[in-house]
Protein backbone atom coordinates (compact mmCIF):
# COMPACT_ATOMS: atom_id res chain seq x y z
CA UNK A 1 0.00 0.00 0.00
CA UNK A 2 1.09 3.21 -0.89
CA UNK A 3 2.37 5.46 2.19
CA UNK A 4 3.29 2.19 4.07
CA UNK A 5 7.43 2.65 3.49
CA UNK A 6 7.56 5.43 1.13
CA UNK A 7 7.10 9.33 0.95
CA UNK A 8 3.32 10.15 -0.20
CA UNK A 9 3.49 13.36 -2.93
CA UNK A 10 1.06 14.87 -4.57
CA UNK A 11 1.39 17.52 -7.08
CA UNK A 12 -0.54 20.82 -7.14
CA UNK A 13 -0.51 23.75 -9.02
CA UNK A 14 -1.05 26.79 -5.98
CA UNK A 15 2.33 28.26 -5.01
CA UNK A 16 2.14 27.15 -1.44
CA UNK A 17 2.72 23.81 -0.58
CA UNK A 18 1.97 21.86 2.52
CA UNK A 19 3.97 19.02 4.76
CA UNK A 20 2.34 16.65 6.56
CA UNK A 21 3.78 14.87 9.67
CA UNK A 22 2.86 11.38 10.61
CA UNK A 23 2.65 10.33 14.45
CA UNK A 24 4.83 9.01 16.39
CA UNK A 25 4.21 5.16 15.32
CA UNK A 26 2.50 5.71 12.53
CA UNK A 27 3.44 6.18 8.50
CA UNK A 28 2.30 8.51 5.49
CA UNK A 29 -0.44 6.66 4.91
CA UNK A 30 -2.14 7.93 7.93
CA UNK A 31 -2.43 11.13 6.83
CA UNK A 32 -3.35 10.44 2.67
CA UNK A 33 -6.94 10.76 3.06
CA UNK A 34 -6.15 14.63 4.63
CA UNK A 35 -3.35 14.98 1.71
CA UNK A 36 -5.62 14.44 -0.87
CA UNK A 37 -8.57 16.28 0.42
CA UNK A 38 -5.90 19.21 0.45
CA UNK A 39 -4.41 18.09 -2.92
CA UNK A 40 -7.92 18.33 -3.95
CA UNK A 41 -8.01 22.69 -3.43
CA UNK A 42 -5.19 22.34 -5.37
CA UNK A 43 -1.85 22.46 -3.19
CA UNK A 44 1.18 19.86 -3.44
CA UNK A 45 1.53 17.87 -0.75
CA UNK A 46 4.49 16.11 0.89
CA UNK A 47 4.10 13.12 3.73
CA UNK A 48 7.40 11.87 4.54
CA UNK A 49 8.02 9.05 5.73
CA UNK A 50 9.92 10.02 9.50
CA UNK A 51 13.23 8.07 10.31
CA UNK A 52 12.83 4.94 11.66
CA UNK A 53 9.20 4.33 10.68
CA UNK A 54 7.90 2.18 8.29
CA UNK A 55 10.07 -1.19 9.19
CA UNK A 56 10.11 -2.88 12.73
CA UNK A 57 9.85 -1.04 15.93
CA UNK A 58 13.13 -1.80 16.88
CA UNK A 59 14.39 0.87 14.42
CA UNK A 60 13.01 3.72 16.50
CA UNK A 61 15.52 2.80 19.43
CA UNK A 62 18.68 4.68 17.81
CA UNK A 63 16.64 7.71 17.09
CA UNK A 64 15.59 10.50 18.81
CA UNK A 65 13.29 13.68 18.99
CA UNK A 66 15.91 15.75 16.93
CA UNK A 67 16.46 12.70 14.26
CA UNK A 68 13.13 13.59 13.35
CA UNK A 69 12.86 16.99 13.60
CA UNK A 70 15.90 16.82 11.48
CA UNK A 71 14.17 15.20 8.49
CA UNK A 72 10.96 17.35 8.96
CA UNK A 73 13.21 20.36 8.39
CA UNK A 74 14.88 18.61 5.31
CA UNK A 75 11.07 18.26 4.16
CA UNK A 76 10.24 21.42 4.60
CA UNK A 77 13.35 23.10 3.19
CA UNK A 78 12.93 21.47 -0.02
CA UNK A 79 9.05 22.51 -0.23
CA UNK A 80 10.22 25.92 0.64
CA UNK A 81 12.91 26.15 -2.58
CA UNK A 82 10.18 25.36 -4.91
CA UNK A 83 7.26 27.08 -3.23
CA UNK A 84 6.45 30.31 -1.75
CA UNK A 85 5.38 29.63 1.08
CA UNK A 86 5.17 26.28 3.07
CA UNK A 87 1.90 25.23 5.47
CA UNK A 88 2.82 22.84 8.17
CA UNK A 89 0.44 20.28 10.02
CA UNK A 90 0.70 16.73 11.65
CA UNK A 91 -1.13 14.24 13.29
CA UNK A 92 -0.25 13.63 17.09
CA UNK A 93 3.19 13.38 17.90
CA UNK A 94 3.38 14.72 13.91
CA UNK A 95 1.44 18.15 15.12
CA UNK A 96 3.95 18.77 18.08
CA UNK A 97 6.39 17.99 15.37
CA UNK A 98 4.49 20.80 13.27
CA UNK A 99 4.57 23.67 16.20
CA UNK A 100 8.67 22.79 16.75
CA UNK A 101 8.89 23.24 12.87
CA UNK A 102 6.90 26.64 13.06
CA UNK A 103 9.67 27.57 15.77
CA UNK A 104 12.38 27.00 13.99
CA UNK A 105 10.73 28.22 10.09
CA UNK A 106 8.32 30.27 8.87
CA UNK A 107 4.89 28.43 8.38
CA UNK A 108 2.35 30.03 6.61
CA UNK A 109 -0.46 27.82 8.78
CA UNK A 110 -0.27 25.41 10.77
CA UNK A 111 -2.48 22.14 10.84
CA UNK A 112 -1.94 20.54 13.80
CA UNK A 113 -4.53 17.41 15.03
CA UNK A 114 -4.59 16.13 18.33
CA UNK A 115 -0.79 17.72 18.94
CA UNK A 116 0.54 17.14 23.00
CA UNK A 117 0.88 20.72 24.10
CA UNK A 118 1.29 20.19 27.98
CA UNK A 119 1.33 16.72 29.76
CA UNK A 120 -0.94 17.37 32.80
CA UNK A 121 1.71 15.31 35.03
CA UNK A 122 4.64 17.26 37.25
CA UNK A 123 6.53 13.81 36.39
CA UNK A 124 6.65 14.39 32.67
CA UNK A 125 10.08 15.50 32.59
CA UNK A 126 10.74 11.75 33.73
CA UNK A 127 9.85 10.44 30.40
CA UNK A 128 12.70 10.31 29.07
CA UNK A 129 14.87 8.16 31.76
CA UNK A 130 11.81 5.11 31.23
CA UNK A 131 12.66 4.96 27.94
CA UNK A 132 15.79 3.44 27.81
CA UNK A 133 14.24 0.75 29.90
CA UNK A 134 11.35 -0.47 27.77
CA UNK A 135 12.41 -3.26 25.94
CA UNK A 136 9.47 -4.25 24.21
CA UNK A 137 6.27 -2.53 22.05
Amino acid sequence: MTGEREDIRIAGSRREAVLLLHGLTGVPNELHVLGGAIAADGYPVHIPLLPGRGTVPRDMDRLSWEDWMAAAVAAYDALAAGHDAVIVGGLSAGGTMALELALRRPARALLPYAAAITVPTRFAYLAPYGRPRIRRW
